[in-house]
């Protein structure tokens, strides 16, 4: 498993902890720059040192319409 991974939408990348040594790179991150988010021209040089500080990152996959559907469904029992 990862520590952290991340997602990019064209402009941003966000990346989200995955562990608990993820939490403490992503409270880093957010103690440092108030976001866990760069634009994406900076993924590569904030990759790297994520992985020389000693983390794990990869891209997040896709979640599947089945997922999906299942976090809908949640959120309307929920009343959400």
């Amino acid at each position: 498993m990862n520590d952290l991974t991340y997602t990019t939408n064209g402009i941003w990348a966000r990346f989200t902890p995955t562990s608990d040594a993820g939490e403490v790179a992503y409270k880093t991150m957010m103690d440092d720059s108030g976001d866990a988010c760069v634009f994406t021209y900076q993924l590569k040089p904030v990759l790297k040192q994520i992985r020389d500080a000693g983390y794990t990152v990869s891209k997040a996959k896709k979640a599947t319409k089945k997922e999906l559907n299942f976090i809908f469904d949640e959120l309307e029992e929920l009343g959400l």
